[in-house]
């Protein structure tokens, strides 16, 4: 199959400005009201509501709704998500699931071909979600135009790129000639007033865009569109092996270097700190108390927060803790010269994503905090998105582990768990192996080790980290703190708990 011509060059997000975090967050409110009644009545009144066909286009409609929002959110905060690989065949069913009703009208006349289980793409099932959603409804109102006859078609081809394109097809009136440029623009819609907002495909295109993908109309001379299709889009999405970096540098330059705030009671350490990050292309404000951090955090907005323990008046902790609450956005690093395993403890519940204990190697300093932010995004991202297209794939685990015994109760635990094991005798061979998953002895995160899990992180590589605690020694617990693991794993339990401790570490992740 040949590889299809360049797609046009993203758009910006310009004349997207009704679009605002205050509409989204206002709107939240009187949804949460209509589920909550929605399904009281469910409960109420059983079978005798829920079977109704009426019923479940009631409840397709709020998941469309829904969905909306969660894609309106993506967009208006791109800096939460990072492209990474994901399941097709899982975004392409939640999709379907929310115009269920209309397209089991069509019956025969609506087609899906070659929508595979296993077959992934980089980017976000959130992109795609939406993407699919619009054009889909966009081709059954073109189709009820056209007389309610004509056939509806979703394509999934494979690129010789190893890209994926999904595309639809439909028999309506098609778009004429003098439309087919207008129609990505921001509010352009074809449809009588109160149809539509003229903004779904607009959305649509910007959200592929940032996750590296795009939508196109397909030009009649296409040697793949279909015979007899009248209109025909094309979603492009870059293949799960594309490497991570590509993606980042789609999505990262639209929103700037990294806003960093540092804050140090020693004058001294702010000038090195400002210069250091400067040189590495961040943008950095200073302050030196924590009382004057919070009111910087009041007025702008940062990535990262990179705080003194311990200072006069308020300290780092209490600093973090004020921080989480006003910007749970943004990831949180640590810097102290007493460092205790209770204050790195104290600073994971309170989710700070590092901490380090003087002296550290300043030269890894601008690569510890981008792998810090991008563990922060990834989280938040994690969070944000919901049902089986929010979890982690269901991928190998690399374990890495010193003891033979820990090794086989953490491998039998993995394997009833219907997860594939690659044994691994060090970070830097499970990293090169490619799992995303890795089980991890804390006596392995050693100075090697975690550079290169920093360089992964960095990179935008999505990975969950267990780590088996050895011990209770600072030095272990920074450690773990600083990898980004998303769990620790208990030295001796049963096979039973071992196996319901890696359930739950290794499930969907939430932010701490």
């Amino acid at each position: 199959m040949s590889q299809r011509p360049p797609m046009p060059p993203p758009p910006n997000a310009e004349g997207l400005d009704l679009l605002t975090p205050g509409l989204v967050h206002e709107m939240r409110h009187p949804l949460l009201g209509i589920k909550a009644g929605l399904q009281f009545l469910e409960r109420r009144l059983g079978e005798s509501l829920s079977g109704l066909e009426e019923w479940s286009l009631v409840k397709g409609q709020l998941g469309r709704l829904e969905e909306l929002f969660r894609n309106y959110e993506e967009f208006l905060h791109p800096e939460m998500v990072q492209p990474a690989p994901f399941e097709v065949h899982e975004a392409m069913g939640r999709a379907l699931m929310l115009l269920r009703f209309q397209l089991r009208k069509l019956g025969p006349r609506f087609t899906v071909e070659g929508d595979e289980p296993g077959r992934r793409a980089r980017g976000t099932p959130t992109a795609l979600v939406h993407a699919l959603t619009n054009v889909l409804a966009n081709a059954l109102d073109a189709l009820a135009e056209a007389g309610g006859t004509g056939r509806l078609a979703l394509r999934t081809l494979t690129l010789a790129d190893g890209a994926l394109e999904v595309r639809v097809s439909d028999e309506g009136p098609g778009i004429p000639p003098d439309l087919a440029e207008s129609i990505f623009e921001p509010r352009f819609t074809t449809k009588p007033p109160g149809k539509g907002s003229g903004l779904g495909l607009s959305v649509a295109r910007h959200m592929l865009a940032s996750a590296g993908g795009s939508i196109c109309l397909v030009q009649p001379g296409d040697p793949l569109r279909l015979a007899w299709a009248r209109t025909e889009f094309a979603i492009h999405l870059p293949s799960a092996d594309a490497p991570p970096e590509e993606a980042v540098a789609e999505a990262v330059p639209a929103q700037g270097p990294l806003r960093v705030l540092v804050v140090d009671d020693e004058e001294v350490l702010l000038q090195v700190y400002q210069q250091l990050l400067e040189e590495e292309g961040m943008q950095v404000a200073t302050a030196p108390s924590g009382e004057g951090a919070l009111a910087q955090l009041g007025t702008a907005r940062f990535d990262l927060l990179l705080t003194d323990k311990n200072m006069p008046g308020m300290d780092g902790l209490e600093l973090a803790g004020r921080a989480r609450q006003l910007a749970p956005h943004m990831a949180v690093v640590m810097v102290t010269a007493y460092g205790s395993a209770d204050s790195a403890q104290r600073l994971r519940e309170l989710g700070a994503e590092d901490y380090l204990t003087k002296p550290f190697d300043l030269e890894a300093l601008g690569l510890r905090l981008r792998a810090a932010v991008a563990r922060r995004r990834q989280r938040l991202a994690a969070a944000a998105s919901s049902g089986p297209a929010g979890s982690e794939p269901r991928g190998p685990v690399a374990v890495v582990l010193r003891e033979e015994a820990q090794r086989r109760a953490v491998g039998a635990a993995l394997e009833a768990l219907q997860r594939a094991v690659v044994q691994a005798p060090g970070v830097e061979e499970a990293l090169a192996a490619g799992p995303h998953a890795l089980v991890v002895g804390a006596g392995s995160l050693t100075p090697p080790a975690l550079l290169a899990l920093w360089r992964a992180q960095a990179a935008g590589r999505r990975l969950q980290l267990v780590v088996q605690r050895e011990g209770a020694s600072e030095r272990e617990a920074a450690a773990v703190l600083s990898a980004g693991a998303c769990a620790e794993l208990p030295r001796a339990a049963l096979p039973e708990t071992l196996q319901v401790a890696l359930a739950l570490a290794l499930g969907p992740q939430v932010p701490r």
